[in-house]
């Protein structure tokens, strides 16, 4: 058969279940390109630790082995997946393969299907076979024993979806688990340690993003407040409730026997019959609504009446089922489902799937009950405890047999990320849930929705204060670490340019996913250089100034923490160059406020962007007043009688003295180490009573606890440290005042 006549028969398979796109009509080629070695025997493979068997099978096959790990963990958490359809349509083994996927199989292998869905080994040498017929036809060029992107089009092709944005879910979901890295245990005890890693080349591939807010799936807002998203089941899979909300009274948890999206097709299936109110996803806790809660889901036979169903990704058979993510999410969504219903929190009120259906085994004997009503009642604020932290910290952890961990190894704990801290406030997006239903939010600073910005890009966001950190995403790329910091940033820098739709989520200490934010951009190379600056004027007054290295720029606009700043003078929201300076009085204050520069040429076309940080205070702005900037070898002069001069301060910390004059001060950014000079040119300075007083601060005030105690009466010379903005105040000792010229001499 040729290729194209093999795609066209892909192409037109009718894809069902919750894995596998197989394969009907397809051939046994493999393309040649691809060293895909031969298959592995069982005998080769048994014995072998879970680990092992994956090397083995990648060392002779070429298909990559942490690939083969991701792939089992999303598709079974490492658990002999054997299920009838009910939370997700039918799937075996440890790759969770499908009817069609098992019986092309079967004919790729000469195992029997049965054999391929009871055995372990059967089943990986089957599924790699099929991996190995996908590259033919999806990605003939992927990369032997490297799971990079040139993997992205098989893995989407994998789960075989009736919805294209879910095939692309589910590889998001891999190439997930392979950047943050995993480290859980197998049903049988065996250990999975997977390293974090980046993936070059994700920003490129191909990624079709779920229905937007303005399509029929996605358009109304979920019951609880931090569900990501309103998707419902098929109407034919669930009915009203008699008596609506005010007839609820239990909480059902299952667990899904397959995937996250696995479930959410199923749901969506006309011919499932099945549905339940919520899916959570293992990894970080992501919550899809699927029934609304005044409505009956289909989830738990003659329990169905009075109950809401909680469906939980993985396997009752697996421990690892159970990370800190997903009962975190899910703690937090019953303590709201408790509150919002009047359900009490005990189990008879919050019950297993196997409670109300005999014949189910779900969430099994390794769902932590005791821990989990505990979180229940920490998120409800009926315990003084640290919800996170006393209770999830008593949770069993992957080697004692519990729930994986992501982001680094047993080996490497702090390998997925570094550590930080701070936290500022302000604005209102996104989803989450904190004790007693209150929304957590997270939003983006810089850049902003539909803005043209400069490669690279330096991405900008900040949360409520409620998250351990926060992640940066493009589609299926993780752009870069963990950020601790609050605000905090990343500069990215894309291999593309043309539109990007980023997203940011902010997370618990567990992973767990409390809110998200996105923005639509257009990145363009060849940006411009561009520094901004903020400098205190008086009061909550601060001069906004930038120095930009083109021609082109006509004007600038400023931002802090994403809101458009006027002048207070003339109320204008451009400034013109060569300074590009405007003046604007905060009426909060705040650390860390995120200050974003924007330059534009006479057309309105963006040109540059430059952002830093700034500490508003309501004390530091009084302390003195800002007059200009000095540099090097330059002189500046200036006058304390005049109008320009400040009379707001009358003494600086540990400076002893009677500085009660009117005040002019001169900031100057330090690029060197060494001894520096600063001194007064005229005479008549001295005469004058006139000191010059040295302050060494990082963002433009003029007095702090690390001011140098400096006073110069007619020149003094200081080392200087690279990096550091000085402060060279003009005072007068007990309220003398006069003209006066100062010069830096950086070479004394």
């Amino acid at each position: 058969m040729q290729r194209s006549a093999t795609l066209l028969a892909l192409a037109s398979v009718s894809l069902l279940g919750c894995y596998g796109p197989l394969l009907s009509g397809a051939t046994n080629e493999v393309n040649d390109s691809f060293s895909t070695g031969t298959l592995p025997s069982e005998a080769q493979l048994e014995g072998l630790s879970s680990q092992d068997m994956f090397d083995s099978v990648a060392q002779q096959t070429g298909v990559p082995s942490d690939l083969l790990a991701a792939l089992a963990w999303v598709g079974s958490s490492f658990a002999p997946i054997e299920h009838d359809g009910e939370h997700c349509s039918p799937l075996h083994g440890w790759l969770g393969l499908n009817p069609e996927q098992l019986a092309r199989g079967a004919s790729l292998t000469g195992f029997s299907v049965e054999h391929i869905e009871t055995d372990r080994e059967a089943n990986i040498i089957a599924g790699t076979a099929l991996l190995q017929e996908l590259v033919s036809l999806a990605s003939p060029g992927a990369t032997p024993h490297v799971a990079d992107a040139t993997w992205w089009p098989v893995v989407t092709n994998w789960p075989g979806f009736n919805e294209d944005w879910l095939n692309h879910e589910f590889a998001l979901d891999v190439f997930a688990t392979l950047q943050r890295g995993l480290y859980a245990s197998t049903v049988d005890g065996d250990m999975i340690d997977l390293a974090p890693r980046d993936i070059p080349g994700l920003e490129n591939v191909t990624f079709i993003h779920p229905p937007g807010s303005d399509g029929t799936s996605f358009a109304a807002g979920t019951d609880y407040p931090a569900a990501a998203r309103w998707l419902p089941a098929h109407s034919s899979n669930y009915s009203s409730r008699s008596g609506g909300v005010a007839a609820i009274d239990r909480v059902v948890i299952h667990t899904t026997e397959g995937m996250y999206d696995g479930a959410i097709s199923w749901f969506r299936n006309s011919s499932s019959n099945v549905s339940a109110h919520y899916v959570i996803r293992r990894s970080d806790g992501h919550i899809t609504q699927m029934v609304r809660d005044r409505d009956r889901g289909w989830h738990a036979a003659g329990a169905n009446a009075d109950t809401i169903g909680i469906e939980h990704e993985g396997s009752a058979s697996s421990a690892s089922t159970w990370t800190t993510a997903i009962l975190e999410s899910s703690a937090r969504l019953t303590a709201w489902l408790t509150l919002e219903y009047d359900i009490p929190v005990d189990r008879d009120h919050i019950v297993a799937h196997s409670d109300v259906t005999s014949y189910k085994v779900d969430p099994g004997v390794h769902f932590p009950w005791d821990e989990y009503l505990a979180l229940v009642n920490c998120y409800r604020g009926d315990s003084s405890g640290a919800c996170a932290g006393d209770v999830i910290s008593d949770l069993p952890g992957p080697s004692e047999g519990g729930g994986a961990s992501t982001g680094g190894s047993a080996a490497d704990p702090t390998s997925g990320g570094s550590t930080g801290g701070g936290s500022t406030g302000g604005g209102s997006t996104g989803g989450g849930s904190t004790g007693g239903g209150t929304t957590s939010w997270i939003e983006w600073i810089s850049p902003r929705d539909g803005d043209v910005v400069p490669n690279p890009v330096t991405l900008w966001a900040h949360h409520d204060g409620q998250a351990d950190h926060m992640e940066f995403w493009q589609g299926p790329w993780r752009l870069g670490t963990d950020v601790f910091e609050n605000p905090g940033n990343r500069a990215i820098e894309f291999s593309t340019t043309g539109s990007k739709n980023l997203r940011v989520y902010s997370k618990s200490s567990t992973g767990a996913v409390l809110a998200s934010d996105s923005v639509s951009v257009i990145v363009q190379d060849n940006g411009e250089p561009m520094q901004v600056s903020g400098q205190v004027l008086g009061g909550m007054t601060w001069r906004m100034s930038a120095n930009i290295g083109s021609d082109e720029a006509e004007y600038v606009q400023y931002y802090v923490d994403g809101h458009l700043l006027s002048d207070n003078v003339t109320g204008q929201t451009r400034t013109l160059g060569p300074s590009y300076q405007l003046e604007y009085e905060f009426s909060q204050t705040g650390s860390s406020r995120v200050l974003v520069g924007r330059a534009f040429d006479v057309d309105g076309h963006f040109v540059a962007e430059g952002t830093t940080l700034i500490d508003v205070q309501q004390d530091s702005a009084s302390e003195c007043g800002i007059a200009g900037e000095i540099s090097c070898g330059t002189q500046v002069s200036g006058d304390t009688s005049s109008s320009e001069a400040t009379l707001a301060h009358n003494g600086y910390p540990d400076i002893v003295g009677n500085w009660d004059g009117p005040e002019m001060a001169y900031t100057w950014n330090s690029a060197i180490s060494g001894e520096v000079e600063i001194k007064f040119v005229d005479p008549e300075s001295t005469s004058l009573d006139l000191d010059i007083i040295v302050l060494a601060r990082n963002y433009g005030e003029c007095v702090s606890a690390d001011a140098t105690g400096d006073i110069a009466f007619t020149s003094l010379v200081f080392e200087a440290e690279a990096g550091t903005q000085y402060v060279f105040v003009v005072d007068g000792y007990d309220g003398a005042m006069g003209a006066f010229t100062i010069e830096l001499d950086c070479a004394p």
